[in-house]
């Protein structure tokens, strides 16, 4: 995928304290923090779905993998603004702490699909998704979409007008918007080089 739970942060700070409940709880344990570093016992991060870009709470505190250095522990930050900045201290104390997580890979997940397929990357006798040379480019329209969905999710079971339903239309409308701007490039030949670019089509999403 291109996006990952910490792009969703980015854009909506509290979206893991808003609705939580709209994700997959991979984690809801205690670890040693030290150093940036966070080591668990008992279990394999990877297995419980934590890879760099997760998001983590740790003792309250949003906080997002930027490294797993084992099976076992993983270096985390404060959510950073872009994913190559420096490390953000979350300013702990080191010792135990309570660490519960959740994701929104699921939602993430389904954008991705629409995303290839109005690309046309989804053919089986056509160009695939290796052949992008800017999948960075599209990390932003795919969490937009993905934040649409699981907000659009909230506001279900709500009433029209609603400040939920409210939400999801901003972030299905800002979806739409940068859909519209996203160029993607791909090699169609191999040699390395961006040779064809390609729009996100048109596509319906029901407003709430």
């Amino acid at each position: 995928m291109f996006a990952a739970d910490r792009d969703l942060v980015v854009l909506e700070p509290d979206v893991f304290g808003r609705v939580a409940w709209a994700g997959q709880k991979v984690l809801d344990t205690t670890a040693e923090y030290s150093g940036l570093t966070l080591t668990f016992a008992g279990l394999d991060l990877r297995e419980r779905g934590v890879d760099v870009g997760s998001v983590l709470l740790v003792d309250g505190i949003v906080l997002e993998v930027t490294k797993v250095s084992t099976s076992v522990s993983c270096v985390v930050s404060r959510v950073r603004g872009e994913r190559d900045a420096g490390a953000i201290d979350p300013g702990l104390s080191e010792g135990a702490v309570v660490v519960r997580a959740w994701t929104f890979g699921p939602q993430i997940g389904l954008v991705h699909g629409w995303l290839l397929a109005m690309l046309g990357l989804t053919d089986a006798d056509g160009p695939g998704e290796g052949e992008l040379t800017n999948p960075e480019e599209l990390i932003r329209v795919e969490a937009l979409g993905a934040l649409h969905l699981i907000f659009a999710a909230s506001a279900a079971m709500t009433e029209q007008g609603s400040a939920a339903r409210t939400v999801a239309a901003d972030y299905r409308e800002r979806f739409v918007r940068e859909r519209g701007r996203v160029v993607a490039k791909l090699d169609l030949d191999g040699d390395g080089v961006a040779d064809a670019a390609r729009r996100l089509s048109l596509v319906s999403l029901g407003r709430v």
